[in-house]
């Protein structure tokens, strides 16, 4: 099993850590398909680039209001199981990015 395998399986063990060090109280999760790939006919990955959805729409909202005063970096780090395997930018996150645009209106 490869190490996307067992993350996939292990959702539940994602985390996210923001700058300040607390972990972000979102609901991570990971989805494979060739159609999630920004570049899909470069793809080399055979089920898809991994996909990260960051949900529960009012914890994202708080989040992207944090962000958006600057209270927090908007580099955070994804960890398995409390180990980092990943790091992001959350003001280019999809769901973050979009919060962020409706709570500078």
């Amino acid at each position: 099993m490869s190490a996307a395998d067992a993350v996939a399986q292990n959702q539940n063990e994602l985390s996210l850590q923001l700058s300040s060090g607390e972990r972000a109280d979102v609901t991570l999760s990971l989805a494979y398909s060739p159609a999630l790939c920004r570049s899909a006919s470069e793809c080399t990955q055979p089920a898809g680039c991994p996909a990260l959805g960051i949900g529960d729409a009012a914890h994202v909202s708080r989040l992207a209001a944090r962000l958006s005063k600057k209270e927090l970096s908007s580099q955070a780090t994804i960890l398995f199981r409390g180990q980092p395997v990943a790091t992001l930018d959350l003001s280019h996150h999809g769901s973050v990015a979009q919060a962020m645009t409706g709570a500078k209106h």
